[in-house]
């Protein structure tokens, strides 16, 4: 069986179950790998999902516990290692006390690894300061089982915002940056994986994202493009309101959508609090184009276009300050009218 490492932030593998075909021809012995002595909460869930989802010929599933008797034995005969998520740094540091650390940097087969497991099948272990547990930047060797160094949980999609907030607290792009002066940093949203089979990576997902030496590099069409990006005031927001339309020509979407009408309102307003609008654009590309819309009264805004099938899609994302009810009577007839 090649070696393959599945990166994940998220544990929707039915979204890649086709990567596991191979898997399928025989029974294969799956083992789980916690990140600590505690009982990590989603375990037995996710264990339990997996197994549906990839839906593989299983000869055996062993679910390794601070207890089990004979860790280095189930982990060497195995043909599938999943790595649970947990604390990246505590994981490498159990692993090592459950003398099984090394038997796994050297494991051939099919490693996946989830949110921390992915960090430590990384590079480097990447971390900033985001809460009591996590409070302070970090770059520590890990397995190195691909060029890439996860930071999960990233849910960006066409744009990226000043911050977002997580499970493990709040992701300033500002930390990102100035880590990634020590080491590339792989932006990794859930439902989005990382495949290394045979010295290549493969990427499943819409956007991703990377940053070196400060400077922040997009996935188009298999290419690295250089993200314009600039510091601003957006936090990622989950319930935003969509706006889209079709036209049929980048110039046509660029004078007659959003773009053009939001720019001929320098001093914006819905309540008659003028305020400046600010446009950064982060993407100029012929194919798409990509835009963070500050201003006051939006908590969040961004603009893009996205040429397909000679058609063009715009799609304008926003949420404001006012409550959700409040900007469906007030506020979408105001922007509906540009």
């Amino acid at each position: 069986m090649n070696k393959k490492y599945i990166f994940a932030s998220s544990s929707r593998f039915d979204l890649i179950s086709d990567e596991f075909e191979a898997l399928r021809k025989k029974p294969r012995k799956l083992v789980f790998v916690p990140s600590s002595s505690v009982e990590y909460p989603f375990r037995i869930t996710q264990e339990e999902e997996l197994q549906q989802k990839l839906d593989l010929n299983l000869s055996s599933v062993i679910s390794l516990t601070d207890e089990y008797p004979n860790w280095q034995e189930a982990i060497s005969t195995a043909d599938i290692l999943y790595l649970h998520g947990g604390n990246p740094l505590v994981f490498q540091d159990y692993l090592k006390e459950k003398q099984v650390y090394d038997i796994i940097k050297n494991f051939e087969k099919t490693i996946i690894g989830i949110s921390a497991g992915a960090m430590l099948m990384s590079q480097n272990i990447t971390l900033t300061p985001s809460n009591d547990e996590y409070n302070e930047f970090v770059v520590q060797e890990a397995y190195g089982f691909g060029p890439v160094n996860i930071f999960p949980h990233l849910n960006f999609s066409e744009v990226l915002p000043s911050q977002t907030i997580t499970g493990d607290g709040v992701m300033r792009l500002s930390d990102l940056i100035k880590l990634s002066y020590e080491t590339q940093i792989d932006l990794l949203a859930d439902d989005h994986f990382i495949v290394v089979e045979n010295n290549k990576l493969h990427y499943r997902g819409d956007y991703f994202y990377q940053i070196k030496d400060g400077i922040i590099k997009t996935l188009v069409n298999n290419e690295w493009i250089k993200l314009n990006y600039q510091d601003n005031t957006l936090n990622q927001s989950e319930e935003t309101t969509n706006f889209e339309r079709v036209f049929n020509s980048m110039s046509e979407a660029m004078s007659k959508g959003f773009y053009t009408s939001l720019l001929s309102k320098p001093d914006f307003s819905f309540f008659h609090l003028n305020e400046p609008l600010h446009i950064s654009q982060q993407l100029d590309l012929k194919h798409l184009k990509t835009w963070v819309i500050e201003h006051p009264e939006f908590r969040y805004a961004t603009l893009s276009l996205t040429k397909i099938d000679n058609r063009v899609l715009e799609k304008f994302v926003f949420r404001t300050r006012y409550l959700k009810s409040f900007e469906q009577v007030k506020v979408w007839p105001k922007l509906l009218r540009f």
